[in-house]
């Protein structure tokens, strides 16, 4: 813990020089107000703010309000980073423990496979045709180079618990960019890309769906003098989208990123759509493991039994992803949520056994 809190005191720590000489910005100027708090009281009214800041050895250089009660919000992400710099090893290393695995599982009583994705814990492996690192498309042509036909395309999410939202959420939030659910298996920052392309007036314009949704379009294209009214509202643990409002004729294309309830089939989805551009046939459907919260299997229409210790003996391609102090960076500079959330899990598993095993207390604290 020592580790961790001189972290955070360096990140808020001003040189004693500077402030000797009196040319930090949160130091008091003249009249006794320092150049941030000048820049606080030009806040519209009502606004409240709490600021405490210290050096190393705790003394205060700054301090607004500091026994206020205020919702934290995203500061907390500081917390979160800095303990994952002091806990994790190999932080400025690739990320090999966090790389997602494809797997060839075999099916008793026939030659072909499942193909099971497995999820270990990284927020950012991606599907974009441009992508050059932690790309879901190697995984796809690794399967493609070994079998032309397989069964089920399984995305497994079942190294951590199935709680997709911390108990912090706010409800408003799911289905939103900010909220969208954290599993073990994430794909595109768990978010489908939806575009709206104008036709002609009076006629509804063109849908891209990227994702396992179900669309449900009453938008139409409108004159070009006409404003752009367009909404997009997804229903809480529901697959329909629904797009309504106008969009003038000869506007670009619009595009918007939806947060998903289901991280697993979606990544299993995307997969399923790699194999088959590559020659692979699927002859199943994709489908999404789970870990119960309450630790005991069940079943459902996307939810198989717990399998990532079954199956094949080793995994036919595994995902080298960048450092994960790159991705402090941006859960940082971005406010990145779901990251935050997937790093602040990976911290749970070094406590206790220190195995895959370990079950994280999945807070709060990791989120705006």
């Amino acid at each position: 813990m020592r580790r961790i809190g001189l972290i955070l005191a360096l990140l808020v720590a001003v040189p004693a020089a500077a402030q000797e000489a009196n040319k930090t910005p949160l130091a008091p100027q003249q009249g006794g107000t320092s150049a941030v708090e000048a820049i606080l009281t030009e806040a519209p009214q009502g606004t409240r703010f709490g600021l405490l800041v210290v050096d190393a050895q705790g003394r205060t250089i700054m301090a607004r309000d500091p026994d206020g009660r205020f919702m934290p919000g995203s500061v907390t992400k500081l917390f979160t980073t800095a303990a994952a710099l002091a806990l994790l090893p190999g932080t400025d290393e690739a990320d090999v423990a966090g790389g997602t695995q494809v797997w060839l599982d075999p099916v008793a009583g026939s030659k072909t496979p499942d193909v099971r994705l497995v999820g270990r814990g990284d927020a950012r492996m991606s599907s974009a045709p441009d992508c050059r690192q932690d790309c879901l498309a190697s995984l796809a042509d690794a399967v493609a180079a070994r079998t032309r036909q397989v069964r089920h395309v399984i995305g497994d999410a079942s190294l951590w618990p199935d709680q997709r939202w911390a108990p912090g959420m706010s409800w408003n939030n799911i289905g939103t960019s900010s909220g969208t659910a954290v599993s073990a298996l994430n794909l595109d920052d768990n978010l489908v890309r939806v575009t709206i392309t104008p036709t002609r007036p009076g006629q509804p314009p063109q849908v891209s769906l990227a994702g396992p949704l179900t669309l449900r379009n009453e938008s139409r294209t409108v004159d070009a003098d006409q404003p752009l009214t367009l909404a997009i509202e997804r229903p809480v643990n529901g697959t329909e989208l629904r797009i309504y409002g106008d969009i003038p004729a000869g506007t670009a294309p619009v595009t918007r990123r939806v947060g998903i309830d289901d991280p697993a089939r979606t990544a299993a989805w995307s997969l399923r759509r790699m194999l088959e551009a590559r020659g692979v046939k699927v002859r199943g459907a994709e489908r999404a493991v789970y870990r119960p919260v309450d630790g005991f299997d069940r079943a459902g229409p996307n939810t198989f039994a717990s399998i990532s210790a079954a199956g094949s003996q080793a995994p036919l391609a595994t995902l080298l992803p960048p450092p994960l102090v790159e991705d402090v960076t941006v859960i940082n500079k971005q406010s990145q949520n779901l990251h935050a959330q997937a790093l602040h899990r990976r911290l749970g598993l070094i406590e206790g056994t220190g195995s895959e095993e370990a079950v994280p207390a999945i807070t709060p604290s990791a989120l705006a």
